[in-house]
């Protein structure tokens, strides 16, 4: 027998193989099993989205930042009576 797919949502057992037993460890989550591995949908799945999410804001907050220097710089040199 394969079983290579499941979802638990919460905490429980699924199914036990021999020695193996497919189960969820937390009440507040929904767990996806793919062969021996598990990904949770909160401990694992949001928190890598909230974290990358937080990354690009961070990214993208120091481009526009950097954008306006620039355009500060150029737009001072266009100015009348500053040396270029």
């Amino acid at each position: 027998m394969k079983l290579s797919y499941c979802v638990i949502v919460g905490k429980g057992n699924l199914i036990s193989i021999g020695d193996t037993m497919i189960s969820s460890q937390y009440e507040d989550d929904v767990c996806f099993v793919y062969g021996r591995y598990k990904v949770y949908l909160v401990r694992h799945i949001y928190r890598v989205f909230k974290e990358t999410l937080e990354s690009l804001s961070e990214c993208i907050y120091n481009v526009i930042t950097l954008h306006n220097c620039v355009r500060g710089i150029f737009s001072q040199k266009n100015k009348p009576g500053l040396p270029a």
